[in-house]
């Protein structure tokens, strides 16, 4: 049977997957216009507030509207390079004009799915602009108590400087997936610049599959992400180190106290689309089991996105 309080864990769970694809909410009365680029992709690339889409169009060197209203990028743009070159002057343009905050300096990949060839490359900051398909690479760190075989999950408090979700709750490590590099290739660059995990041991990470979810934004733009999800079993007694000033203390928690998190019972928060990740972990460990109320429903909802 399922223990104790697990309606009320559930009902957590299901709140948190539910805010990871809010559709509605401010962006209610909201137009999405489609992004498409000829020879590219077969269908859209991103779907841009309709605010935003005329802020675009006015770069008509770069963009027109079809007859359905569309913004379509020119087919003179006949290459990646070409488009990307483009999209860089107008995201610099957007910049300045101080419509593209939080701005990286991290290129990120726009293309119909992800093994898809890129249509463009972008600023980081100005994906969900656009709002194209976004990826990352989180990592569930764990380990097991020797005395007991508990599982335990190393937790991260993001420094309160961060100018994204400060003091909340994350991963061991997580990252954006940028362009040029494998999902691999990326967590093993992720795990030693936010914790300090050696290259050996980041490379035993196992991929355990993807989330995905669709969400508005507090700026009223589409959120398209897909996460690659992995395990990486860590020694017991090892300990990470917080190497890019980004976090403000790791800690081992014991499963319990993670459910409770992401349920918002008694613990600081996950970072938003955290929990998605955390709650395929706790499924997958046997910690939340087919006995629990809306087991299913749960389980289906972690993937229920359109990324690809």
């Amino acid at each position: 049977p399922p223990p104790a309080g697990a309606e009320a864990l559930m009902r957590g769970f299901l709140e948190r997957v539910a805010e990871n694809n809010d559709m509605r909410g401010r962006a209610a009365a909201q137009d999405f216009v489609p992004l498409v680029v000829p020879g590219a992709a077969a269908t859209p690339v991103g779907y841009v507030p309709a605010e935003l889409a005329e802020t675009f169009a006015a770069f008509d060197d770069v963009f027109e509207r079809d007859n359905d209203g569309a913004l379509v990028m020119r087919p003179a743009l006949d290459t990646m390079e070409a488009r990307s070159e483009a999209m860089a002057d107008v995201t610099a343009s957007l910049r300045e004009r101080g419509l593209a905050p939080g701005w990286r300096d991290e290129l990120v990949v726009v293309a119909e799915a992800f093994d898809a060839a890129p249509a463009f490359l972008i600023e980081r900051a100005c994906l969900a602009m656009v709002g194209a398909r976004g990826y990352g690479v989180h990592i569930n760190g764990w380990t097991s108590n020797p005395e007991t075989g508990e599982t335990m999950l190393w937790v991260a408090t993001r420094a309160k400087t961060k100018p994204t979700w400060p003091g909340m709750l994350d991963h061991l490590v997580a990252g954006q997936q940028p362009y040029g590099l494998s999902p691999m290739e990326n967590v093993v660059k992720e795990c030693y610049e936010e914790a300090g995990v050696d290259g050996a041991l980041a490379a035993e990470a196992r991929p355990v599959g993807a989330v995905s979810y669709d969400v508005v934004n507090e700026k009223d733009q589409l959120k398209r992400d897909a996460l690659f999800c992995f395990d990486l079993e860590l020694p017991w007694g090892w300990e990470p180190r917080a190497m890019d000033g980004e976090v403000e203390a790791f800690e081992l928690w014991p499963l319990d106290r993670v459910a409770n998190a992401v349920a918002g019972i008694g613990e600081a928060p996950y970072k938003p689309n955290c929990n998605l990740v955390v709650l395929d972990f706790l499924v997958r460990r046997g910690y939340i089991t087919p006995d629990w109320p809306s087991y299913l429903r749960l389980v289906s909802s972690l993937r229920s996105a359109t990324s690809q």
